[in-house]
């Protein structure tokens, strides 16, 4: 479980740093920030997923299998766009072109409100 609280905080403050660039104005550069923020807190939510998963008492291997298996155990509302942010992660990292950079910029910038969803409903997992 403490491990689970300590990707809890983690988490908080990831998409608070997400958020702040998220309003910022735009410039290439917080746009370059926006997507590299994404992809650092995608990475420690779904860390945090497969974590409450695992603690609940079923294996996951993957990102995939992770949200697939929170989504089952009601961690996650909306397993499909969370899917979508899993796609989008996993372009960022051969993010080169600027095509594909329009493509990833705009999901990054919806993926606060949902994070926002799963620290609501994580928490009450943390304090039991």
């Amino acid at each position: 479980m403490q491990k689970a609280k300590l990707l809890y905080v983690d988490l908080e403050k990831a998409s608070q740093r997400l958020k702040e660039i998220c309003a910022a104005r735009f410039t290439v550069a917080n746009r370059d920030a926006t997507i590299k923020r994404f992809e650092f807190t995608f990475e420690v939510a779904w860390k945090l997923i497969k974590t409450l998963v695992e603690l609940s008492g079923r294996k996951t291997a993957s990102p995939r299998s992770s949200i697939r298996v929170a989504a089952d155990i009601g961690l996650l509302d909306n397993p499909e766009k969370w899917l979508k942010f899993l796609e989008t992660r996993n372009i960022t990292v051969h993010i080169y072109k600027e095509e594909m950079i329009k493509e990833v910029y705009p999901t990054a910038k919806k993926f606060p409100r949902f994070v926002e969803q799963l620290l609501i409903k994580t928490k009450p997992h943390l304090d039991s």
